[in-house]
């Protein structure tokens, strides 16, 4: 894959020369960020691919979080089921 990060043909000869660029991909493959520059003596913006790349952790994160309190929430009400079901088959009920 190459997201239109490689310059055209150039004054040394060479094409194809890949240009300055960064990307962030989150898990599912979704370019979250990316960054490309024409001139290859421009470095990319580390303070924003940082910043991009925290933001993009802080998100998958918080979904996580959540999906962990919903799977605790299913494990107590399993946990709560169970326990009522033993009760009502105790031989002290009768």
């Amino acid at each position: 894959v190459m997201y239109d990060s490689f310059l055209p043909q150039m004054n040394l000869g060479m094409s194809g020369v890949p240009k300055r660029s960064a990307f962030i991909v989150d898990k599912n493959g979704i370019i979250q960020y990316s960054e490309s520059n024409d001139d290859a003596r421009q470095l990319p913006n580390f303070e924003k691919i940082k910043a991009e790349g925290a933001k993009t952790w802080n998100e998958a994160r918080a979904k996580m979080d959540a999906l962990m309190k919903e799977l605790e929430r299913s494990y107590e009400r399993l946990a709560e089921r169970w326990n009522k079901s033993s009760d009502d088959k105790s031989p002290d009920k009768g």
